[in-house]
């Protein structure tokens, strides 16, 4: 976690300095971090023993236990978003957040510090992020790093906050649900003929009508909200 926070850090530090875009350089520092951690995982804590570039198995003591088929790192992600929904429900620091969110301009024009809470959100989105790789580590399967672990997760993330139109409880609920689909596809492959890509196809079936649906309430309740307005005003 510590680890993810210090590298989104660089982020902020360019936002600071140069006004660097945070959607950019975070998605460049990607990349660095990707071949990085590649070339470490390669070169000096490779595992002489692994058929692809991985490090060395971790010690089964920090192994994450598991309840069944439930692994101790699925209920510690719960918590984390029960207690970030929290924060940004009831501190006032999460309702700044929440107000930048919306719309940046109004938030600063009502006395929000902008620049400091961009850092702090950096900050924490990363300390978030090394701390899910961490998971995955301590509570997957492989409970090592190997290169193309985690592969598309960012963009699985970024999929899940629009689809959820960036409320945490609701993000945790797709993410619940299109790991259900994953899943239910390796086994749907083994078992049939149908390939897994099959679920991709699902997803993007799912994404369009959700956001699209949305998208047309949201016009059709305007329209309503109009209609009646006007009519309010001329019977007044």
């Amino acid at each position: 976690g510590i680890a993810g926070a210090l590298w989104a850090g660089i982020a902020a530090l360019l936002k600071k300095l140069y006004s660097m875009d945070e959607f950019i350089s975070t998605l460049m520092l990607n990349f660095v971090s990707e071949y990085l951690t590649l070339y470490l995982a390669t070169y000096p804590f490779l595992d002489p023993k692994a058929y692809v570039p991985a490090t060395k198995v971790i010690q089964r003591s920090y192994f994450m236990h598991s309840f069944g088929m439930l692994n101790m790192s699925f209920l510690v992600a719960v918590v984390i978003a029960f207690l970030s929904y929290w924060f940004m429900r009831n501190l006032k620091i999460g309702y700044e957040f929440r107000m930048m969110g919306y719309n940046a301009v109004f938030a600063k024009t009502g006395g929000c510090a902008v620049e400091k809470n961009t850092h702090l959100v950096l900050l924490y989105t990363g300390f978030l992020s090394g701390l899910a790789g961490a998971l995955l580590i301590l509570g997957g399967t492989q409970h090592r790093f190997m290169k193309g672990i985690g592969a598309n997760f960012g963009w699985d993330g970024v999929m899940l906050a629009i689809i959820a139109d960036n409320g945490i409880l609701e993000t945790l609920f797709y993410a619940v649900f299109f790991g259900f689909l994953k899943t239910g596809g390796i086994g749907m492959e083994f078992e049939t003929s149908v390939p897994s890509e099959f679920i991709l196809v699902l997803q993007a079936v799912i994404v369009m009508i959700v956001v699209g649906s949305r998208s047309a309430i949201d016009y059709f309740g305007d329209r309503i909200r109009a209609r009646f307005t006007v009519r309010k005003v001329v019977t007044d």
